[in-house]
């Protein structure tokens, strides 16, 4: 059975629906001086490019409808597409000078730290994490990015 993955892009018909009318409607338009103009000489002073105009627009016509088929996606099986999927990446830095050793919080800033980042990883269930330790000297995130590039 054959099946379309993306049918919303049947949609896209509609425009070809629309110009094919309109110049169906402007050819009624032009022919009209048949009623007026005899058929015998209708061949001599109506122009016959009326003819040359339909090849190219049952081209484009042709062409437009094969492009939408294949734009919405036509399968045999029918398959799920993932309508969702995370590709953020986040990054914790944790300080690692010796000011996290200081005892103002209990027992030291650097042990409430890694209570914190351990809370955060087990919140997040989706997208990657990246752990970095930091001294006292700070890097900019891209220069973190191409680092951990190389690890």
């Amino acid at each position: 059975m054959l099946h379309f993955l993306r049918p919303e892009w049947f949609l896209a018909l509609l425009p070809l629906l629309i110009i094919l009318i309109l110049i169906w409607k402007a050819e009624r338009v032009n022919s009209t001086w048949s009623r007026y103009i005899s058929p015998h000489l209708a061949n001599f002073l109506v122009s016959k490019s009326q003819q040359v105009k339909r090849s190219n627009l049952s081209y484009l016509a042709a062409s437009w409808f094969i492009a939408v088929l294949a734009l919405s996606g036509p399968a045999i099986s029918k398959q799920s597409l993932p309508v969702f999927e995370a590709a953020q990446g986040r990054v914790i830095l944790m300080d690692m000078s010796l000011s996290m050793y200081a005892t103002d919080q209990a027992p030291n800033r650097l042990t409430q730290a890694k209570f914190k980042a351990t809370d955060l990883i087990e919140a997040l269930t989706e997208g990657k994490l990246d752990l970095s330790p930091m001294l006292a000297m700070r890097l900019p995130l891209a220069r973190l990015h191409a680092i951990e590039q190389h690890c």
